[in-house]
């Protein structure tokens, strides 16, 4: 049975890249346009690993986090995507809930090593 993981970002490229990544661990990717999905689906959601741009249209990322953190404790994962330095972004991406960052272009051994962490 494939595990399944939310990705919350417009961009299909970087889609496409977490999905042939993922081949590995057999997870599964949804995409929602935006973020605010998130907040409204997450009842009806089994995943407890979120992937999330902090550029995102309608609800930014830190937001996002902080509605899922408030939805689903701490029993959820929330890992950032971001275009900026991990440095400019940490604090706020920590007082939002996040658990890690991950700086694109995304790296396949940080992909890899976040999943093996996390599954």
């Amino acid at each position: 049975m494939q595990e399944k993981h939310n990705y919350y970002y417009d961009d299909l490229l970087n889609l496409s890249v977490l999905r042939s990544y993922s081949n590995k661990y057999g997870v599964q990717f949804t995409l929602m346009q935006h973020s605010i999905e998130s907040v409204k689906t997450f009842n009806k959601c089994s995943s407890s690993l979120y992937f999330i741009d902090l550029n995102m249209p309608v609800m930014d990322g830190y937001e996002c986090a902080s509605n899922l953190r408030k939805l689903g404790g701490d029993s959820l994962t929330l890992i950032a995507l971001t275009g900026e330095e991990k440095n400019t972004v940490e604090y706020k991406c920590r007082c939002s809930g996040f658990n890690e960052i991950i700086e694109k272009p995304i790296s396949y051994d940080a992909f890899c090593g976040l999943i093996e962490k996390y599954k």
